[in-house]
């Protein structure tokens, strides 16, 4: 695997185990770190073989990845949607290729983006509803 640099400050970025975060396998969960943490606060997920979650992102940007997330999965999967019609709609609303269009890949701006765009959707929703 190539090195994995902060996109922040430049530094290689380390893969570290999880103190209390677990797999469904019960093997500690993985994520990369910037070294310069808490200074930096670059962090991301790992797969179990190590290979990164998406994209480096700080704080700020992990946050707003967090609330795209619950915004997007509750729409999909009140829509009735699987995961895979889900991650269609993703396309459909964001524009992007089906690797693209993966959450742990979007940037602060994508993220809010998306989460007006549900909102949008079920507001939309709401007012096709009929009067009962």
């Amino acid at each position: 695997m190539d090195d994995l640099l902060c996109p922040v400050c430049g530094k290689k970025m380390l893969l570290l185990e999880s103190l209390t975060l677990t797999y469904p396998s019960g093997k500690k969960r993985l994520f990369w770190s910037c070294p310069m943490y808490p200074l930096c606060s670059v962090q991301h997920g790992a797969h179990p073989d190590g290979s990164p979650v998406g994209f480096p992102a700080d704080a700020k940007t992990r946050r707003a990845r967090t609330e795209a997330h619950e915004a997007f999965d509750a729409l999909w999967r009140g829509l009735g949607m699987t995961r895979d019609a889900g991650y269609e709609l993703l396309q459909e609303i964001t524009g992007l290729s089906e690797d693209a269009a993966h959450i742990g890949k979007f940037n602060y701006d994508q993220c809010a983006a998306l989460v007006a765009a549900v909102e949008l959707l079920k507001e939309t929703k709401r007012a096709a509803r009929p009067e009962q």
